[in-house]
């Protein structure tokens, strides 16, 4: 997701640019087979990630950021898919300056069947 830098132009409209620095990803995932269940992990450390700012013209910061993420699959027969999970962020170093949260989570519940 770009970060989004606003300005006013000179004849007094707003101008949004997308940010797209360079950054260093770390990450790791892990998936656990258990019978009819899967467990499964992803981690991610963003080493300088672009956030936007709060204020129009004012220059985006840099932050380290946590990513994480932890679900469950079910597979309980005849094409059922149940499956959670749960995403956490967390802007460490985190100002009022930033258009965003220090931590920031979401959860989602997916049942499906297979028709065909």
């Amino acid at each position: 997701m770009p970060c989004f830098a606003g300005s006013v132009s000179q004849d007094g409209s707003l101008v949004f640019n997308g940010v797209y620095d360079r950054m260093t990803m770390l990450g790791a995932d892990a998936s656990l087979p258990l019978g009819k269940l899967v467990v499964r992990s992803e981690f991610a450390e963003y080493l300088g990630e672009v956030q936007t700012p709060t204020q129009i013209e004012t220059n985006p910061q840099k932050k380290n950021t946590l990513n994480f993420l932890i679900g469950i699959d079910w597979y309980p027969g005849n094409d059922w898919t149940i499956a959670a999970q749960y995403s956490h962020k967390y802007i460490a170093g985190f100002s009022t300056g930033i258009a965003g949260y220090r931590n920031s989570g979401l959860a989602t519940l997916r049942i499906a069947k297979d028709l065909f």
